[in-house]
Formats: C-alpha cells, structure tokens, sequence
C-alpha cells in the first residue's frame, strides 16, 4: 500500500477555471434566503469537514497489532471466543454499502456485483464494518467469492485518529470459501475501535464479501460504537473513476479518499463505462436509469461525476442529448431528496496539462448547461488539473490529486456559507 500520506497532494496544472463561478453560485443562493433547501445540508457539511482527521497513515511498527488470514477449518485457535454474528449483529457497526440481508447467515453490508444485479442497486467499493472492544484478540469471519482482499484500521478511542494497522493488504485465501482474519493486539485497551474495510472491483474479484461472525476473546464484551466515523453520507454517482479504477484498492479511490477529507460515509453508485446516457451497450446501466439508488439510504449530498463515457464513438450522442440527461437526474435527485446539495463533476481532463479533448469539451460544455444557475446545483470543473494515470485511469497517487482537488472545491463553496 504504502503511506498515502507521504505522497505527492499537489495538483499539477491548472486549477478549475469554475472555483470562482462554483463560489458566487453558492454566495447568491444563500445569501439574504433563509429558505434555500440545501442550507441545512450545507451547515452540516461545514461542520462535518471542519472536524475531518483526513487520509489515515500507517500506525507506528510498535502499536500495530499482530494479522493473520487463514482458513478456519486449517487453524486452531489458542484463545476462547465469545460472540458469533446470527445473534450479535448489534455488536457492529456497518456502512459503505447497499446492506444487504443475507437470510441470517451474514452481516448486514456486502459488496454486489453490478454484472449480475442489474436493478438492484449498484453499491459496491467498499463496505466496512466498526466495533469497539477491549478484547486483545479480535477474529472476523469472512464468506467471499473469488479473491478479496481487505484493509484494517484502528484506534484508540472514539476522538483518536483512524490509522491502517498494517502496510499492503490482507488476502483472503482464494481456495476456500470461507476465511477468517485475527486480529491480535499486544494488551487489551478498554475504548479500542477496530475497522474493517472490504472493496470489490476488478482486482478482488468483483464479487460479494460477506462479513459471517466475529468473535472477541472470552470474558470481553463488545458494541457497535456510539459515535459513528463519520457523521455524514454522501452518494458519488459514477463510473469507473468512482469505482476507484487502477487504484490498489477501491479505498484508494477518489470517492472513499472523499469520505475522509469531507468526514463523511461515502457510498458509490459507480459503474465502469457507463455515464448520463452510456450504458456499456445496454448491459450496464447509465445513470439516468439508476436513479433509485439515490434513495437507498439518507444522504446529505450527492457528487455526479459522469460523461467521461458520453463521448465518441456514441456518435450518435447531440450535446442537446446531455443536456437533457443531466437535468433528468438533477430534476430527479430532488426530487428524491430535495434538500440535499448537488456537486456535478465535469469530464476528468485525461488530456491534461495538453487542451481537453474535443469530445470532452462538448460533453463538459452540456453538462453546464443543465448546471448552471439550478439552486443547490454546483459544478466542478476538472479541466487543467493534472493527475498521473495508469491505463486511462488515475493511479493511486492519481486519485489522491482527485480528491485533493474535488474536497478543496467543496470546501471553497462551504466556506461561504
């Protein structure tokens, strides 16, 4: 994994030429209107991100607690257990994801494949589950499908920093189909949060993680912590750059990287090769068909970032088309939820520092369009801003300068509140 925290957060190139445009939108909305919807939504965001920790780091080699990945029916386990999932889920907190009930057998949250569950919300890169226990000796029990990895995060307290309890990340053993993760610290530590990430995208498999027990050493006690992470959710409505595509890991991605720079629980809609009106040739769905997935949970904010996909060879795409696409989802995200903000993210500059690509440009220019003076709408412009890419995508380091870049815009327009 290495430290994301050591690397390179400059943006490169030139900023969006909409920081203006984006702030006297939000001054003239709020301004001397004390009814304006998204004004709550606002406040809340403020206060939220004036709170945020940021990116976690690497905890120090000495506090990092001991993590092994086996498969249960190979290992004996020195220590007593406690609890089992079927009827304990109250013991932890889960988010990230469409929650899932998987007929009593698995925690509520799992990854879900969009190949095979069209229709059903499209929820996947990660998912993560929270407890807070002063056990030393923490085991997870994990059904999954394929290979997938996931990451571990603790700290101290509930007013101490998340930091990664390891460097690189822990494969599940890809020949069985369950696996279990122990996590072992050097003492117990009354107040101790434990978190467990799991993403699903092209590397670990595309397929579900489901969360099946979780046991703590004899004699502990365990719950679900009182004060959650993060106290916002944001929906990303997205393509493949909101699956966090290219990165090591989806938590590498742009959108999550958001959650912990805004502080706020982040939840993808985010489909590869789809966009307003894209679809993958029909077999994946454009965001305006997908629309649903806005109301699956309550969230304060919702960040689309499409049309990188609304381009040629979908010749047949007029600029009239997005136009028209985007004010169906932006008339349907409010009316969904008409008090929470919109934060449109124009085409990705995969151009950049050399000029937009035409196409781009015609797509970015229609998205505009439907944007421009709508109250509660505000549009980000990535053009000119620079990011390193691996195949088309951002890198890790790439969805760093991203998110740097989208939580710095939003944080200009809450500054004005």
């Amino acid at each position: 994994m290495g430290d994301r925290a050591f690397i390179n957060q400059s943006y490169g190139g030139r900023q969006s030429l909409l920081d203006g445009e984006a702030i006297q939108s939000a001054m003239g909305a709020v301004q001397g209107n004390a009814g304006y919807p998204a004004l709550a939504a606002l406040q809340r965001m403020k206060s939220a991100r004036t709170n945020a920790q940021g990116v976690p780091i690497v905890m120090d080699v000495g506090d990092r607690p001991t993590i092994t990945s086996y498969t249960s029916a190979d290992t004996s386990i020195s220590v007593n257990y406690a609890l089992t999932y079927n009827t304990n889920r109250d013991k932890i907190y889960s988010g990230g994801g469409k929650l899932v009930d998987y007929s009593g057998g698995g925690l509520f949250g799992a990854s879900v494949s969009t190949g095979s569950n069209l229709n059903a919300g499209q929820y996947q890169e990660a998912v993560f589950h929270e407890v807070e226990t002063a056990s030393p000796i923490i085991e997870f029990r994990i059904f999954r499908q394929s290979t997938t990895r996931c990451r571990i995060l603790s700290r101290a307290s509930s007013s101490a920093p998340w930091k990664y309890a390891h460097t690189g990340l822990i494969t599940m053993d890809t020949t069985a189909a369950g696996t279990s993760v122990k996590v072992a610290y050097a003492s117990p530590l009354a107040g101790r949060q434990t978190r467990i990430e799991f993403a699903a995208y092209t590397g670990d498999g595309g397929t579900a993680s489901i969360l099946t027990a979780f046991r703590v050493s004899s004699g502990y006690t365990a719950a679900a912590p009182s004060i959650r992470t993060a106290p916002n959710k944001i929906c990303v409505l997205a393509d493949s750059f909101g699956q966090g595509g290219n990165a090591l890991f989806a938590g590498d991605g742009f959108a999550q990287l958001l959650g912990w720079q805004l502080n706020a629980e982040v939840t993808n809609s985010g489909i590869g090769g789809t966009g307003l009106i894209a679809n993958t040739g029909g077999t994946q769905l454009a965001l305006t068909a997908r629309l649903d997935d806005a109301i699956q949970q309550d969230f304060t904010a919702f960040i689309p970032a499409m049309g990188t996909n609304d381009v040629s060879p979908n010749i047949s795409v007029q600029p009239s088309d997005i136009t028209a696409a985007a004010n169906a989802v932006i008339a349907g995200l409010q009316a969904r939820n008409p008090l929470a903000p919109q934060f449109w993210i124009t085409p990705w500059d995969l151009e950049a520092p050399s000029a937009l690509a035409s196409n781009k440009a015609v797509v970015r220019d229609a998205i505009k369009a439907a944007t421009a003076g709508k109250s509660g709408v505000y549009t980000l412009d990535p053009t000119g801003v620079v990011f390193t890419q691996t195949s088309l995508h951002p890198d890790t380091a790439g969805h760093l300068t991203l998110s740097n870049w989208v939580s710095g815009q939003i944080a200009s327009i809450l500054a004005t509140i």
